[in-house]
């Protein structure tokens, strides 16, 4: 079959799910599928050594990628939205002439690519796979950008459900997920759960003497550290987290905060950091996936947070690949989520409950008396969630949406 990928971001730019995209396109091709992808320029998180083109055909003409200029995205939520619309009407342009497509394929980032591809949908009646990494307008409300029953989250909802209405398959994350669509009136039988993997062959636990981070970032081998790596942005509690720094420069003077990634927060967060002299929390850039393994096994313990309500069906896809990487767990998260549940079922972190300073604060003192539990991650994740197996799954819910189309 051919396939066709709409992205917003791909290679050589990379964001938290980049290798899951890898992994799929890797999947598709191994199983014999033809491959086209389309996607804007890249803006973000680039290596400059890494070279691209607006056309690239590769692996013996099986996989084809067509980038259209688009202009720099930037933070602020308006002028992100209108790049929104123009890469929309632009992704739409390209991808109609392509020929002989079997089928379409994206995921809800941004959410709304997903009309591109129902509109391309019906225009050349072939089947739609929807990935539903995060559940718009939800998303809306727990970031504070709009509030439920606002004209901006009626008009999301509305656009949401015409998405899903399109859809032939939908892949979503967890059994959350699941429940949260099924109570927005989504049919049961389109929805497959298959949650985010990591590929344990290339995550990986690196022992801190090895680990090229510490060097390249002059950081000091000998401290206590916590790492968070991923967005930051309005729905993790940073505020939170630095109130705690401070407070642990005392209590805990061998403690360093390391805050890998990009986001909306991240200058003001840097301002806070230098106007507020908090030495133990240091900021670094998103890293290359070649130094994945470096990244997740940089801490002690890995991070996670989030404000409460605002995540509770989820898991990130963080958390896999601090499994990977033997890292105990320190969560800010909903007590009743599934990723609470997880870590409490595998035994391989501690959590407090979102926006809980004091309990975050224990959780610390807890998860320093407790290096071996990161262990017990890796060997859920080798037992459990293996790249072939959730890969496996993406391909069959493509197959049985275009087994669907012509029966």
């Amino acid at each position: 079959m051919k396939i066709l990928l709409l992205y917003a971001y791909f290679r050589p730019e990379q964001i938290s799910s980049s290798h899951l995209d890898h992994d799929f396109i890797e999947g598709l091709l191994a199983a014999g599928h033809t491959v086209e992808v389309v996607c804007p320029t890249p803006t973000r998180n680039v290596d400059p050594a890494v070279t691209w083109s607006l056309h690239e055909t590769l692996e013996d003409g099986r996989l084809s990628i067509t980038r259209f200029r688009a202009p720099k995205e930037r933070r602020n939520p308006i002028f992100r939205a209108i790049r929104y619309f123009f890469c929309n009407l632009r992704t739409f342009a390209v991808a109609k002439k392509i020929p002989d497509l079997d089928a379409i394929y994206c995921s809800t980032t941004p959410p709304i690519l997903g009309l591109v591809a129902a509109k391309l949908k019906k225009k050349r009646k072939i089947p739609f796979v929807y990935c539903v990494q995060d559940i718009f307008p939800d998303s809306l409300d727990s970031t504070g950008l709009s509030k439920k029953g606002s004209f901006l989250y009626r008009s999301g909802l509305k656009t949401a459900n015409k998405i899903y209405s399109a859809a032939d398959k939908i892949i979503v994350i967890s059994e959350g997920f699941k429940k949260n669509l099924l109570a927005k009136g989504v049919e049961e039988k389109k929805l497959v759960v298959v949650p985010n993997w990591v590929n344990t062959d290339e995550v990986r636990k690196i022992d801190r003497a090895d680990n090229i981070l510490f060097d390249k970032y002059n950081l000091n081998r000998l401290l206590y550290y916590i790492s968070y790596s991923g967005n930051l942005g309005h729905t993790q509690n940073l505020d939170m987290l630095l109130s705690i720094a401070k407070r642990m420069r005392s209590e805990m003077p061998d403690l360093r905060f390391v805050l890998l990634g990009d986001g909306a927060e991240r200058e003001r967060i840097a301002e806070r950091v230098k106007n507020e002299a908090i030495e133990n929390v240091i900021l670094l850039p998103f890293q290359d996936y070649k130094d994945i393994s470096h990244v997740f096994s940089l801490g002690d313990a890995g991070l996670i947070i989030s404000k409460k309500g605002v995540s509770e069906n989820s898991i990130p896809s963080k958390t896999f690949g601090y499994m990977a990487a033997e890292r105990p767990i320190l969560a800010s998260f909903d007590l009743e989520s599934p990723l609470s549940h997880l870590l409490s079922d595998v035994g391989c972190g501690v959590v407090a409950d979102g926006d809980d300073e004091e309990g975050l604060v224990r959780a610390i003192y807890e998860i320093r008396k407790k290096p071996e539990i990161g262990a017990c991650g890796r060997e859920y994740l080798e037992n459990n969630l293996r790249k072939e197996v959730c890969v496996g799954k993406y391909l069959d819910t493509l197959t049985d949406a275009c087994n669907a189309e012509k029966e």
